[in-house]
């Protein structure tokens, strides 16, 4: 008799067994009217930490001071930022390349499309134990003295949901 192919019952043969088998991990909400809000079960490692914060860089540098000046903060703002990587206090981002498009319901358009004082240059993540200590580790950029100024924003792990208020629900006037 011929025998059977060996099957790895740890590793999935194909990418889409490997969601059925994410999706037998993941418990469903009876919060939500329509009962389709996923959450992770406890024993899911999930691959952001609550403790993990964005930091945006803004703006643009202070038209009144000298390119060494400048060029002297972004050296110190690299030690500075290479020191809290090896220390774990910061986790790698990158700077942002000049081109844009944006991206919409109508279609997809060549940029710039903000104020140049709200220009984001870069993004980085910073490790804290509250918005307030990411906030102080931040205080501390070098490039601060340069005209740059610096976003710091909670990651959120949950999933988007149209039944809680998101940074996407539209205020509503009363």
């Amino acid at each position: 008799s011929a025998s059977k192919p060996f099957v790895s019952l740890t590793r999935p043969r194909n990418r889409y067994a490997l969601v059925r088998r994410f999706m037998r991990g993941v418990k469903r909400s009876s919060q939500s009217p329509t009962n389709l809000r996923a959450k992770p079960i406890s024993h899911m490692k999930i691959p952001s930490s609550p403790n993990e914060y964005l930091l945006l860089s803004r703006g643009q540098w202070n038209p009144k001071k000298s390119s060494a000046e400048i060029q002297s903060a972004i050296d110190d703002f690299y030690t500075w930022y290479e020191r809290l990587v090896a220390e774990g206090t910061f986790k790698p981002g990158n700077r942002l390349a000049m081109g844009t498009k944006l991206v919409s319901l109508t279609g997809v358009i060549d940029g710039p499309f903000t104020e140049s004082k709200e220009v984001i240059g870069g993004y980085w993540f910073i490790v804290a134990n509250s918005l307030d200590e990411a906030a102080s580790i931040a205080a501390k950029n070098p490039c601060l003295a340069c005209g740059l100024s610096y976003e710091v924003r909670p990651i959120e792990l949950e999933r988007g949901s149209a039944y809680r208020q998101t940074n996407e629900t539209p205020s509503v006037s009363k």
